[in-house]
């Protein structure tokens, strides 16, 4: 009988976490076209794996943190062998995972991390001789462009973003509240105050 609990992972050795980052990377390499040189100077931002239970974050630095001097990668590696993979909903990139998000098998997952991650280093000039706007477009569509090159039975769950669906709604200005009995009140009591006022002002 099943015991309800997620499957365990199978061990994140070193080697499978480089070829992870690998897998990434040169996917970019290819997308972006970066020369001999520029692949290099992204292969050497690291990546900090962390195995910390109930998160799963990622981000990328680029100043020093984390025990790391410089420009890094940070991944909160998710405790079981499957992760939930949730895409931003950006009209411009077409696609996005369905609301909840997709489960994957955790490799899979960590790549799509990563070219989200790499993404980001190449915006801030790492890799490529200038800085980019940074733009959560370009990180979704690589994402979704390596699921459909190397996850396909990924890339078949994934759904349209209609236009206009990600834009902020204008909200309505809330009215000014009616006046309450008693305001109504002192409001002409205030008035002939700061009118007496005035005069006096004058006067002196």
């Amino acid at each position: 009988m099943s015991s309800g609990r997620p499957p365990r992972r199978a061990p994140l050795t070193v080697a499978v976490r480089d070829d992870v980052a690998r897998r990434a990377r040169a996917f970019l390499a290819e997308r972006h076209q970066l020369d001999t040189a520029a692949a290099e100077r992204l292969a050497a931002v690291p990546v900090v794996w962390r195995f910390r239970r109930k998160r799963k974050k990622a981000h990328f630095t680029s100043g020093p943190g984390d025990g790391v001097p410089g420009p890094h990668v940070v991944v909160d590696v998710p405790p079981g062998a499957t992760a939930s993979w949730n895409t931003y909903r950006r009209v411009g990139a077409r696609l996005s995972t369905p609301p909840g998000g997709l489960v994957l098998p955790l490799r899979t997952y960590l790549e799509l991390v990563l070219v989200h991650e790499y993404t980001h280093a190449l915006q801030h000039g790492l890799g490529v001789s200038a800085k980019r706007a940074y733009s959560e477009v370009e990180t979704t569509r690589n994402e979704i462009e390596y699921a459909r090159r190397h996850a396909p039975e990924v890339y078949a769950r994934l759904v349209p973003v209609p236009p206009g669906s990600t834009r902020r709604k204008r909200t309505a200005r809330t009215p000014a509240a009616a006046p309450t009995g008693r305001t109504s009140a002192v409001a002409p009591v205030l008035r002939l105050l700061a009118d007496l006022a005035r005069r006096l002002r004058r006067a002196w």
